[in-house]
């Protein structure tokens, strides 16, 4: 009976750390709004991902970004959305490093996947066109929801590479020729590091 006892003991220990053992992995991009069982300052987290697996999840918490940053990201999201940018989740975040260090320095934190509960709030960057734009308690999620809107998406990028890959291209180019130095975040509430990432590197 070692499968029962053990299914026994993953249930209580799920069960009294308020852990969510059928927690769906988060699509890097997206934007989710979720409740944190472990959580210090702010129990429901608003989070574009970064990164996340069964373990970890890494991710910008909207909450922790000021008004100017929030319109920053709102528009960057926009730009790549609109532009077909095809972009992963180390790319991503050395462009942040490069253009919006704040963004990083204040707002990225890392979280315990297990402990979190989340609804997707915004497709973000990714495909998920399909997802229905309901009214959402945050007024900064609804006015980027009708900006990124399938129906405001058509017609010629302005501003935006034509090249699927440019962005990612110009990146890499700038990586190389400059040495980009591992920025310590901020000292304030953030999630307990419990893994490593595979894109946060020089």
């Amino acid at each position: 009976m070692p499968n029962f006892y053990g299914w026994l003991v993953n249930k209580l220990r799920f069960k009294r750390l308020g852990v969510n053992p059928n927690m769906k992995l988060m699509a890097f991009g997206a934007i989710y709004a979720t409740t944190y069982s472990n959580w210090k300052h702010d129990p429901r987290p608003l989070i574009f991902i970064q990164w996340c697996d069964q373990n970890i999840t890494h991710g910008i918490n909207v909450h922790y970004l000021n008004r100017a940053d929030k319109q920053w990201l709102a528009q960057a999201i926009y730009l790549i959305k609109r532009g077909k940018q095809n972009i992963d989740p180390k790319t991503f975040y050395h462009f942040l490093k490069q253009q919006r260090p704040n963004i990083i320095t204040t707002a990225y934190r890392i979280y315990h996947t297990p402990m979190l509960n989340g609804k997707l709030a915004s497709a973000g960057i990714t495909p998920l066109d399909s997802m229905i734009y309901t009214t959402s308690m945050d007024p900064w999620i609804n006015a980027l929801n009708a900006m990124i809107r399938p129906g405001e998406m058509k017609g010629s990028p302005t501003k935006v590479a034509v090249d699927p890959t440019e962005l990612q291209n110009r990146i890499i180019m700038a990586r190389n020729a400059v040495d980009i130095k591992t920025q310590k975040v901020a000292t304030g509430p953030k999630a307990p590091y419990v893994g490593t990432s595979p894109f946060i590197r020089k």
